[in-house]
């Protein structure tokens, strides 16, 4: 078995005469032009002519991104599809629809045969998050691929005693708002971003130690900001050499291997033999990187504000009414949110979101659990549905937030649930 890391939770696998690519996530941004590749990918989606079997973990724009499955060659949409039934037909809908024709949709435990000795067992996220991971096993050997699935150490310890797992790929790091896209003043900022970034990679080795894995690759986490948001480099940046040191300290039996773009291991019969070359594109590089990248973030950007001199008071209305449609669905008590909408020109305008009510105009103070900020510029692209996860989208940097505790609250947690079902159908 080869295993060629493409770039963040894309792999190419080749066992047995087949070729599996996983995650595809090849070029341009995500999340509204929140995130880009660090370091980028050597490869272009073209060049993956011929491949066997394609694994999409989760709907998320890191992995399932629409630029790089359109510039698959057409060819590729014949290939076989392998994701996990989360319960719901959306993802097999959206995989369809952007013309692949042969989906197998798999149960969680389930297992298949890609060949004759080759399998490939699906593994669903147990805490309810619509993610997945596989396990491929052939060649003797056994390789866990968890992309973002952050199981509990429980269901990774109930693996760890089904498989004997030899290499386990794994996400060293965690992405999101907080806290960098939080309002907090610099010493706790600081506190909160280390104790993540922390806490991300302690969970990361935890979960290799309850599968008993032999060898870790951290992976999934090749990500950085650019352009105006180039600042949450300094809060969210996870450094993977800086986890090795922790693997090797935690679980020194274990050999840890930090790939980049092309890096390669052969996995035969449980013994691992990498082939590494050392990266230019370190974190210390990241400023050269970013200018570098000037013009196709500034491309982006532009698309991001494509919108900005159309009206948009019924863009924003549209967005009201869609959160009081939601509001039926809250099942806790109080909970007061002030949204602060940003116009082209720095002008704000305000409403609640006061739950279990419905959206109000009314007083500005500080009295408020959390305070969201939101361009008009993203409202209307969110309603005219250029975001096709929609809610999660304007959750990964398009929004700034100000809470009165360094600590996410229940309530606040069932809030963000709640905009996750923000959904618009593209005209």
């Amino acid at each position: 078995m080869k295993i060629t890391y493409i770039t963040h939770a894309c792999l190419l696998i080749e066992i047995q005469g087949i070729r599996i690519l996983t995650d595809p996530w090849l070029v341009g941004s995500c999340w509204a032009g929140a995130h880009w590749h660090y370091p980028p990918p050597k490869r272009t989606p073209e060049s993956f002519t011929d491949i066997d079997f394609l694994y999409f973990s989760h709907a998320h724009e890191d992995h399932f991104q629409m630029e790089s499955i359109n510039r698959l060659p057409p060819e590729i949409k014949n290939t076989k599809v392998i994701i996990s039934d989360f319960d719901k037909p959306y993802f097999e809908r959206a995989i369809k629809a952007v013309g692949f024709t042969d989906v197998k949709v798999m149960q969680h435990d389930e297992s298949t045969s890609l060949v004759p000795g080759v399998t490939l067992d699906m593994i669903r996220n147990d805490k309810g998050d619509d993610d997945s991971s596989i396990v491929l096993k052939g060649d003797g050997s056994t390789v866990f691929c968890q992309t973002d699935n952050l199981m509990s150490v429980n269901e990774a310890e109930r693996l760890g005693r089904k498989y004997d797992v030899d290499v386990l790929f794994t996400i060293n790091t965690q992405t999101g708002m907080f806290p960098g896209f939080f309002d907090f003043p610099e010493e706790i900022m600081m506190e909160l971003s280390k104790k993540k970034i922390d806490s991300s990679a302690k969970y990361s080795v935890d979960v290799a130690k309850a599968l008993n894995a032999k060898t870790v690759v951290p992976y999934a986490s090749d990500m950085c900001y650019l352009g105006e948001l180039y600042f949450a480099n300094d809060l969210h940046y996870a450094d993977k050499n800086e986890y090795a040191k922790l693997v090797n300290h935690t679980l020194p039996k274990v050999t840890v291997h930090v790939m980049g773009p092309e890096d390669f291991m052969t996995v035969n019969d449980g013994n691992v033999i990498a082939s590494i070359t050392p990266q230019k594109y370190t974190r210390k590089n990241l400023g050269a990187y970013a200018v570098e990248m000037r013009e196709k973030v500034a491309e982006v950007e532009r698309e991001e504000r494509k919108y900005i001199n159309i009206p948009f008071d019924s863009d924003v209305g549209i967005f009201r009414n869609t959160l009081d449609e939601l509001t039926s669905s809250w099942q806790d008590d109080s909970f007061n949110v002030l949204w602060v909408i940003v116009d082209p020109i720095g002008k704000k305008s305000y409403f609640w979101h006061n739950m279990p009510d419905k959206t109000s105009n009314g007083e500005i103070n500080n009295e408020y659990d959390l305070r969201i900020e939101i361009p008009t510029y993203t409202i209307q692209r969110l309603v005219r549905g250029d975001y096709s996860m929609g809610g999660v989208t304007i959750r990964n940097g398009s929004i700034r937030c100000h809470r009165h505790v360094k600590s996410l609250t229940k309530k606040e947690a069932a809030y963000w649930e709640l905009t996750m079902k923000i959904k618009y159908k593209k005209a």
